[in-house]
């Protein structure tokens, strides 16, 4: 157990150092040293740990529980989804979210799940996290 506690100690104070040294490096005053909000993953050595950070845009991203159709479909577009397979993904992520069975022109309830052969149908409320995007109908791991 003192094991576990050191260790978990030893893990929170490493990611405290990287988060410093993330916000040391974006205010640095070199611009060819100078950190960007580029999605990129950065990798230095710290208190003999190996430390990665990845500085993500906050403004770039989008929440699926409350985006709307139209949003939803230009974000699958934006990543060269043509406008018939944005327009599906679009349509069962919405079903997905909702609280009836009632589907969409191109949407996806329980039975669309079912003839797919899914153990499983859409949940009918809010995502929980990000990874159950993936159990959208239509969804796959390159769009995902």
């Amino acid at each position: 157990m003192t094991a576990n506690i050191k260790a978990q100690s030893q893990a929170a104070a490493l990611a405290e150092a990287g988060v410093y040294y993330a916000m040391l490096m974006l205010m640095n005053k070199d611009p060819e040293q100078r950190w960007g909000i580029d999605d990129q993953v950065r990798e230095f050595e710290f208190a003999g740990a190996q430390i990665k950070i990845r500085i993500i845009p906050e403004t770039g991203k989008i929440d699926l529980n409350y985006a709307d159709q139209r949003t939803l479909v230009k974000l699958f577009e934006s990543i060269e989804i043509d406008e018939v397979k944005a327009s599906e993904l679009a349509d069962a992520i919405l079903d997905w979210r909702d609280k009836n069975e009632l589907y969409r022109l191109n949407g996806a309830e329980r039975s669309e799940y079912e003839a797919a052969g899914k153990a499983y149908g859409p949940r009918n409320g809010p995502f929980e996290t990000i990874e159950e995007v993936q159990l959208v109908l239509g969804m796959d791991a390159g769009i995902y």
